[in-house]
């Protein structure tokens, strides 16, 4: 059976890995065949690259720019130089290093090998405390751990040699060597980007509150992220120690951090290919920036020396590119959409599930229950002591004036933010107030303004919510089947591959709905589901939502403005009024209730 979406598309990958090879091959095979200062250009390129491709891992997936990965490369330089060098060599240059570092040696690979796996650690563990915060926030911590990394190795001489720098490393890293670790290092990312981690990572960089509402932990998602590419950073650090055989704390601080933030963001921060794309053009360009600050002369005109043109360059192309485009020459393309056409692989092609229900098959029926719910905000008390039901199966309706309160109770519904008092309930259980933890104990949601993963496909959406805690809570093959009624349901499997921002605003509503459900939930919460729709768009979404129930057994909770559908549609009525449960009943008996027709219905609603 195919899948709704593969986890992994080994078919990118590979060929992606293909084709940004090429140039590296192209590289190397240059390298080797010139020697001298060219082929020392292009390894050190070759490791700015998997530096590059370390700040993409992290970067590029979870939004966060990051001038840290500067520092876990020195510290992978700075340990692989001293692991690595002998001990005769470093009694000389730090004979009273900790840790007795300078009494023995542990050769070029096994150093860099040890050195790689105690940046990783010391990266997981300050990654616990930035992961936990974003944005420019996240930024500035890591420009702190840059400056943090830069004073220590300058100031702390019985360790790194101090401002003088460290020498007397094994040059070992030949371009070939430096090579393989790059296309190593090239298919980690690929695969990274491909993966449902890295996705994850992506639907956080688009929209954290939708990602948590799938079940996905930002902290979490950060973390792994963040380790990854320390790892990887620290890699192109040491690779660059054992290809130069010596370094100083000002060849890791800023220059090197603004380089190769350009290269990234100039190619397409979002893109493993623009990574590439990336470090070849500002490598060439700084080249002939280079040649031009030694002065020229053009018939009269004549440029005096100028050293300064190199950075003045990297300024250029960095303004100029955010300008022109901000997301880089790639954006978030890769290399094979230019050479491969999209299969639609990722349609679930299967008759309609009918009567394949969700919930376990040891479960008959649930109930959610809304046990007087309060939401203070400040002064303001924005909830009052709601008490709501809904069973599985069924239909339930929440109506009321614009500031009554509905959004808020479903916010605290669905974990989005906690009560004030009372408890949210399935059966006789407490639910945790948090939306991932809510999710995981089958409550979905939808938003009143659409929150979709934007840049990334609808099967990708859609995949997420799946693999995140639907196969966990139900037979694999009957949620996917499930799942793939619903897609052909709102008719979404020909849009399966387009990216989620480029859909009509119809569509938008329907994929909400279908990553909803991906989540194989007990209950769904729909926040005006037709809001801005036609009749016929309406009445698709009023069709969906009775199979949800009826065929499907998921307990709905409707929050709509438009009466005849949500009149029509429901079983049971929720009235709320400044905060307050007005009335609950039946749609009949909801028209006919002279405080609903006062609060909200108006007096022409029989």
């Amino acid at each position: 059976m195919k899948k709704v979406a593969k986890r992994l598309d080994i078919k990118r990958v590979v060929i992606r890995s293909v084709l940004l090879t090429i140039p590296l091959t192209i590289a190397v095979l240059v390298a080797t065949g010139t020697g001298g200062s060219i082929s020392r250009l292009i390894t050190v390129a070759m490791i700015n690259l998997i530096i590059v491709l370390g700040i993409q891992v992290f970067t590029g997936n979870t939004g966060i720019v990051s001038f840290g990965h500067i520092g876990f490369a020195a510290l992978g330089a700075y340990l692989t130089g001293i692991l690595a060098t002998e001990p005769d060599v470093k009694g000389f240059r730090i004979p009273d290093a900790p840790f007795g570092l300078s009494k023995f040696s542990l050769g070029p690979v096994l150093g860099l090998l040890v050195a790689v796996l105690i940046v990783t650690v010391l990266a997981f563990a300050l990654g616990t405390v930035i992961s936990r915060i974003g944005g420019i926030s996240a930024t500035m911590v890591t420009l702190a751990v840059l400056i943090i990394v830069y004073t220590v190795m300058n100031d702390w001489v019985a360790f790194s040699g101090g401002a003088e720098g460290f020498f007397g490393i094994p040059v070992t890293a030949s371009p070939v060597l430096v090579f393989i670790f790059a296309v190593f290092v090239l298919v980690i990312a690929s695969v990274y980007k491909e993966s449902i981690p890295g996705l994850r990572a992506q639907a956080v960089r688009e929209d954290e509150l939708a990602a948590r509402a799938m079940g996905v932990s930002p902290p979490r998602t950060r973390l792994w992220s963040w380790t990854l590419s320390a790892a990887i950073a620290a890699t192109g650090g040491g690779l660059l120690a054992l290809f130069l055989g010596s370094i100083t704390p000002r060849d890791f601080y800023l220059k090197l951090t603004f380089a190769t933030v350009a290269m990234l963001f100039v190619g397409g921060v979002q893109s493993v290919s623009g990574a590439v794309i990336g470090v070849i053009l500002i490598t060439v360009g700084n080249e002939i920036f280079r040649w031009l600050s030694n002065g020229f002369t053009i018939g009269a005109i004549t440029v005096p020396q100028n050293p300064g043109m190199t950075d003045i360059f990297l300024g250029l192309v960095i303004v100029v590119t955010m300008i022109s485009r901000g997301s880089g020459l790639m954006g978030s393309r890769e290399v094979e959409d230019f050479v491969i056409k999209t299969k639609k692989s990722t349609h679930v092609d299967i008759a309609e599930s009918r009567k394949t229900s969700f919930i376990s098959e040891e479960i008959v029926s649930k109930t959610l229950r809304a046990d007087s719910l309060s939401k203070s905000f400040g002064g303001l008390l924005a909830v009052k002591s709601v008490n709501l039901e809904v069973e599985t199966g069924r239909v339930v309706g929440l109506i009321g004036p614009n500031g009554s309160g509905k959004s808020t109770l479903l916010n605290m519904l669905s974990g989005v933010i906690p009560p004030t008092s009372g408890a949210v309930l399935i059966d006789s259980n407490e639910v945790a107030a948090s939306s991932e933890e809510a999710s995981r104990e089958g409550i979905a949601r939808t938003f009143q303004n659409i929150r979709l993963f934007g840049d990334l496909t609808v099967a990708a959406n859609i995949q997420i919510a799946l693999d995140s805690v639907g196969t966990k809570r139900a037979n694999p093959v009957k949620a996917e089947a499930a799942v793939s009624s619903i897609i052909s349901k709102l008719n979404l499997t020909d849009v399966l591959d387009r990216k989620a921002n480029t859909l009509p605003y119809g569509l938008q509503r329907k994929l909400e709905i279908a990553r909803a459900m991906a989540l194989m939930p007990n209950f769904v919460l729909l926040d005006e589901p037709v809001a801005g729709m036609n009749e016929v768009e309406s009445a698709e979404i009023a069709d969906v939502i009775k199979m949800l129930a009826e065929d499907l057994g998921v307990g709905v909770v409707v929050v709509d403005h438009d009466l005849p559908f949500i009149l029509n549609l429901c079983s049971k009525m929720f009235v709320m009024e400044s905060g307050k449960l007005i009335f609950s009943g039946t749609p009949q008996e909801t028209r006919q209730n002279e405080a609903v027709i006062a609060a909200y219905l108006g007096s022409g609603s029989n």
